[in-house]
């Protein structure tokens, strides 16, 4: 079609060479690289053929106009089929890196489909940014669609001790290592290893973060069980003033009965730190009474239970 374009124009005179290496350019880009230059050989034979024996008669010898059109339009299809090889290697290229990537996500989600252990990461404000299979299914909640929404809260009304070690996180920047407690949603209950960690970000792009790891340590409760009826059990006992008795392993120095970190009010002593948590034995019970509310105040009279009301009011109890 562009030969007879070409000859019903005038031949070599017309100017419509551009006309062959718009049809070069484009197989260029369509057909691979041998497929290129083959039509681009075709072109060039077709293209001399009719100039030399069709526009001159068939008897003319080339002139320089020829020559020239001719190493144009071959300098054309050279650089044409280059641009497009290169096209072609950097669109294979970016297959295989989209390839690659859709590999590497789908095995990090095998990795974290196989670990046992919860992980929830959210952002400063307890926004919810990640959470792995075994966290929805420790907590019951369908964390993967709550994503980017607040989440504290309500991981705190099943778990008690996840939620109260990431406020302490967020809000104190303070983290819990092993820290355990007890987890109940769906008649279900369970004891809960949680440990907590953050990152500061890169301060532009990416801000702070706070990451919790949990697990289900039942397993690990029965066992220290029955390692404690197993073998006769050395210990030391400490008491502190706050009426609690710690019991650790003479030996090793770990905790015989479990040792919880637990918020406490803070105080508003100038030029003072509190500890946002206090250690709080599980067993045994404290040994006097802790704390103080109305109800522990005296009632002989109504005019002596509303005095010690008043008296009471000046001070922090609970």
């Amino acid at each position: 079609m562009v030969t007879a374009v070409w000859h019903w124009t005038g031949g070599a005179d017309a100017g419509c060479v551009s006309l062959f290496i718009l049809v070069m350019a484009s197989a260029s880009l369509l057909l691979p690289i041998g497929g290129s230059l083959l039509v681009a050989l075709l072109g060039l034979v077709r293209y001399g053929a009719d100039a030399v024996y069709g526009a001159r008669g068939g008897g003319d010898l080339l002139d320089l106009e020829i020559f020239v059109q001719i190493g144009v339009v071959s300098l054309v299809a050279v650089i044409t089929g280059y641009i497009s090889g290169r096209l072609r290697e950097t669109g294979r290229g970016r297959e295989q890196l989209v390839a690659e990537l859709v590999g590497v996500r789908l095995r990090e989600k095998d990795i974290l489909r196989n670990i046992k252990s919860g992980i929830i990461t959210v952002d400063a404000t307890g926004g919810l940014l990640f959470a792995n299979p075994s966290a929805s299914d420790l907590t019951g909640i369908e964390l993967e669609e709550r994503i980017g929404q607040p989440i504290v809260r309500e991981i705190r009304a099943v778990a008690p001790v996840l939620g109260e070690a990431l406020e302490l996180a967020i809000h104190g920047g303070v983290h819990v290592s092993r820290t355990e407690g007890q987890i109940a949603h769906h008649e279900r209950s369970f004891p809960l290893g949680v440990t907590t960690t953050s990152s500061d970000g890169d301060g532009r792009h990416v801000g702070r973060t706070i990451t919790a790891i949990f697990q289900d340590i039942s397993d690990q409760k029965r066992l220290e069980q029955l390692n404690l009826r197993a073998h006769r059990l050395e210990a030391v006992a400490e008491v502190a003033k706050q009426n609690f008795v710690y019991v650790v392993d003479r030996v090793t120095g770990q905790p015989v009965w479990p040792i919880e970190e637990r918020p406490v009010p803070q105080g508003d002593m100038p030029d003072e730190w509190y500890s946002p948590t206090q250690p709080v034995p599980s067993k045994p019970r404290a040994y006097d009474q802790q704390g103080a509310t109305i109800d522990d105040l005296i009632d002989f009279t109504p005019e002596l239970r509303q005095e010690a009301i008043k008296i009471l009011g000046r001070y922090r109890y609970g």
